[in-house]
């Protein structure tokens, strides 16, 4: 499977999405298929030899839209590059070329492209080749080709901002102002005075007066001209059996033109006996198209401005890096940098790629990423992430990754995707907007024909069909009003506007939200389940604790030394947590003995068996909690019983010892909380929110860490394997509940895939965070949880906000412009009609875009980013009291119900 991402033009509201997918979502070889209206992109996962980019290109045209490949990858580092020739290759030469590149290890396939441009399309792993080496290798057979990256922060950027489509847009709109003024303001003129009024106001030629020929050569520009993109769209609408926005306006103008026409040539005919003019309304149609106009430019602004956050992640990446090659500083384009590449970066420099370094120290200011503003110390061997600042040190470090794969390229594909997704709320927009159009000219013709019925049999009607124009121009005015103010695009863009500008200012706050789903599902979650080790606290275990049983020591001919020694020897082969903690202690008293391990096996959920080789001794060493021992016939001693249990009691980890069957002491070790997870449980209660513990550590220690932070003891599940940990998690969706589950670790990927939502931090392992539908970038920050919900909260009620606005406008709009009120001389001309139309649109994502002074909620601020209480204002002084007393009686009332354990572990 292949997955091609296409740029699409034209789409003005949701059922020009929905044609698009419909068409092509049961084509044979697609496999996912999404649209995004406001990134005006679609990507396809499909199968390469049954359905071609091209394909999938050809059929995104016959909907009526215009469409382009971006980007076509296959595997997790699939890449593609482009490499501009002057003019296209022939036969023999290509073939030389695509022999050439083909041998480079890592690409995948070659292809020249002819139309329009001449083009080689190269695919390449970027774990094994990079763009560079192809370039060189093009090079190298004296061919001159250009290289251009496909997708690249830089092309994304400008697509983003749309400087060129609201370019286009307001072109379009001045040239439409310009004709529909002069539309309007000419007849006017021509009636100023009488010389002028006999020229052009009186019919002359077959009965037609000079101004309206001026008038009607006038609306031909704005008709025709600029009308040409909205009849274009339409054809291609109607080929497929599909309606779309275009095909109301286009409706809409051309009726008012064409009876505009028919008039002017016919009205002569059957008033013979009268100089007065036409009744034509050219200026409706042409200000009906200006309006609508009008409105796609400011969409095209506004849809910008959605996008500001994309926008801003991606101006992190800088557009150039200097590389080191064969000892000489080469300034290379970024898209340019492959894995291997030796970088230097100097004194407030932005780092362009990730990577570990291999020369020299500094700061980096890593707060674009992380959100943590006081600046980390790197060192040789320390890890460097793009998008960060360099201080005032000068480093060179070898790329780790490619530009597309580095952390920040990450993080802008996973608000990228999040935006692309659709909540379940749009769902009604889309059906809703399905439908629309078929129905609202049904109700056009349906007003045409009540009101011409009613004013040709009834000798009483509404003063409107007294005007001059006469009556059937007034009923067909009432028509296209209809038309043109029935605007499904409200409703097409209330969610995805919300969904892009809420999920952007989540990144920006070092929150990433995968999707408007995931949005949904954040405001309907009640139950929030936490793991325990690196999530509510930091994951790095410390000694607290050692005890030995000297007369133990004494019977095998150790001391106390050698018996470190021996634990030191075999904690070296674990790669458990306790054990890197346990090796960081004992290497403090730096004995160092010589000591040789011939083997060690980790027992899950129990601790390790390992024998380590000493003075022509072979020791056997147990090293792990109560059960382990007790299977191998090993108790503790009755004078360190007490002290076991009282260290278990309060929250230690113990790890006993055993050396050739004989016990001879524990480790008792303690993981630090973070210190916001306290006020992160307080603020999801304060939230209605349970909060329960899920953690596969013993009861003991997940009942203290429990109590130091706010959760019930009945709340706690402790020394849960990762198949309990999903059981527990499918209890709770089976008793109804909306469950987000908070972790880190490998096992708790399955929960975190199996929860409502899952919420990882960005330390994580990486199939945890791939399971995630939440990323926590923040290190170290677990009240970003709290926060989360929080903007989940605000984005789904503009969401509801944005529908009821859409609805409300037109189950109000609609009837009015009907002529519902007409008998109290209410009505609705077109081409205020169309102003409205364009004001209903603009109204919404304007409302979108308010969600873009969001602040992360004062009470949720780290405490770094707290200001000093005595410089505060005065306001701000009580603001704070009050939130620490409301905190304190929430915390009174909730108190938990701890108490000590007496099981021994």
């Amino acid at each position: 499977m292949v997955t091609t991402i296409i740029n699409v033009q034209g789409m003005t509201c949701t059922s020009c999405v929905a044609s698009i997918q419909a068409m092509l979502k049961s084509v044979e070889g697609m496999q996912q298929f999404t649209v995004s209206l406001l990134l005006e992109r679609a990507v396809a996962v499909h199968d390469m030899s049954t359905l071609s980019p091209e394909d999938i290109i050809e059929r995104i045209e016959d909907c009526g839209f215009d469409a382009s490949i971006i980007s076509t990858s296959e595997g997790e580092h699939g890449e593609t590059a482009l490499y501009y020739l002057p003019s296209p290759l022939n036969q023999e030469l290509l073939e030389k070329v695509q022999s050439q590149i083909n041998d480079l290890q890592g690409v995948l396939n070659v292809r020249q492209q002819t139309q329009p441009d001449a083009v080689i399309h190269v695919s390449y792993d970027s774990e094994i080749t990079g763009p560079r080496t192809i370039l060189e290798e093009i090079e190298s057979m004296d061919i001159t080709c250009t290289y251009k990256s496909v997708d690249s922060m830089s092309s994304r950027l400008h697509s983003f901002q749309r400087l060129d489509q609201a370019k286009v847009w307001r072109s379009r709109f001045i040239v439409c102002i310009i004709f529909s003024f002069f539309v309007m303001l000419l007849p006017k003129v021509f009636d100023s005075c009488e010389t002028m009024r006999s020229v052009f106001l009186v019919p002359h030629l077959f009965g037609i007066c000079a101004s309206d020929l001026v008038s009607l050569l006038l609306s031909i520009p704005v008709q025709f001209g600029v009308g040409r993109v909205y009849y274009k769209t339409a054809f291609r609408s109607l080929k497929r059996y599909k309606a779309n926005m275009d095909v109301l306006v286009c409706l809409g103008s051309t009726a008012a033109f064409l009876a505009s026409v028919c008039l002017m040539l016919l009205y002569k005919a059957h008033h013979s006996d009268t100089y007065k003019t036409a009744p034509i309304f050219f200026d409706t149609s042409d200000m009906l198209l200006s309006f609508v106009t009008l409105g796609r430019y400011l969409e095209s602004k506004a849809k910008g401005s959605t996008s500001a956050a994309l926008s801003q992640l991606l101006n992190l990446s800088p557009s150039n890096t200097t590389i080191i090659q064969n000892d000489e500083q080469i300034s290379i384009e970024t898209d340019l940098v492959q894995r291997g590449d030796t970088v230097l970066v100097r004194p407030g420099d932005r780092i362009s790629v990730d990577g570990v370094i291999i020369e020299g120290s500094s700061y980096i200011d890593e707060s674009s990423l992380s959100g943590e503003p006081v600046p980390v110390f790197k060192k040789v061997d320390d890890y460097v992430l793009s998008g960060t600042v360099n201080g005032n040190g000068r480093i060179l470090f070898r790329a780790l990754k490619s530009p597309r794969e580095s952390q920040l390229a990450v993080i802008v594909d996973l608000v990228q995707k999040a935006q692309t997704s659709k909540a379940p709320i749009q769902e009604f927009a889309d059906k809703v907007a399905g439908i629309f159009v078929p129905v609202i000219i049904t109700l056009a013709v349906s007003t045409f024909a009540f009101w011409y019925l009613f004013v040709t049999f009834s000798s009483s009607y509404p003063p409107i069909f007294n005007d001059s124009i006469g009556k059937f121009a007034v009923c067909l005015k009432l028509t296209i009003s209809v038309i043109v103010v029935a605007c499904p695009c409200a409703l097409g863009l209330s969610t995805p506007t919300a969904v892009m500008v809420g999920t952007g200012v989540g990144a920006l706050n070092g929150i990433i939200i995968k999707g408007g789903d995931i949005l949904e599902a954040l405001n309907k979650v009640d139950t929030v389940i936490f793991d325990k080790t690196g999530t509510l606290t930091r994951g790095e275990l410390t000694v607290n604790q050692m005890e030995v049983v000297e007369e133990n020591t004494k019977k095998l001919n150790i001391s106390i030394d050698e018996l470190w020694g021996l634990v030191y020897t075999a904690e070296l082969a674990s790669e458990h947590p306790i054990g890197k903690a346990i090796t960081e202690k004992l290497q403090e008293l730096s004995h160092t003995y010589s000591m040789e391990l011939k083997s060690f096996l980790a027992i899950p959920g129990q601790g390790a068996k390992a024998e380590v080789l000493y003075k022509n001794r072979i020791f056997t060493l147990l090293l792990g909690n109560s059960l382990l021992l007790r299977e191998n016939q090993i108790y503790t001693p009755l004078e360190i019983d007490h002290t076991l249990n009282f260290a278990s009691n309060n929250g230690l980890t113990c790890v006993q010892i055993s050396v050739n069957n004989e016990f001879l002491g524990f480790f008792g070790c303690m993981d630090e909380l973070r210190p916001d997870a306290a006020r992160c449980v307080s603020a999801l209660k304060m939230m209605k929110k349970n909060v329960s513990l899920l953690t596969g550590d013993q009861l003991p220690t997940a009942r203290r860490v429990a109590y130091d932070v706010g959760i019930l003891a009945s709340d706690v599940h402790a020394e849960a394997v990762p198949t309990t940990k999903t059981a527990i998690v499918q209890q709770k969706k089976d008793e109804g509940h909306r469950v987000a589950m908070v972790g880190d670790g490998i096992n708790d990927s399955p929960s975190l895939a199996l929860a409502d939502v899952g919420i990882a931090p960005s330390s994580g392992s990486g199939i945890a965070l791939e399971s995630a539908d939440v990323v926590l970038v923040r290190k170290d920050v677990l009240i970003d949880v709290a926060v989360a919900f929080d903007l989940a909260k605000v984005v789904v009620r503009r969401i509801r906000y944005n529908l009821v606005w859409a609805c409300t406008y037109n189950l109000l709009m609609v009837p009015v412009a009907m002529g519902f009120l007409l008998p109290w001389n209410i009505y609705l001309n077109p081409m205020w009609a169309s102003a409205a139309m364009m004001f209903s649109s603009l109204s919404v994502t304007l409302s979108s875009l308010l969600l873009k002074r969001w602040k992360r909620p004062s009470q949720y601020d780290t405490i770094e980013e707290t200001s000093d209480f005595e410089g505060d204002t005065f306001k701000q002084k009580l603001r704070k009291l009050w939130d620490s007393l409301r905190n304190k009686l929430h915390m009174h009332s909730t108190q938990n119900s701890y108490q000590r354990v007496d099981n021994q572990v």
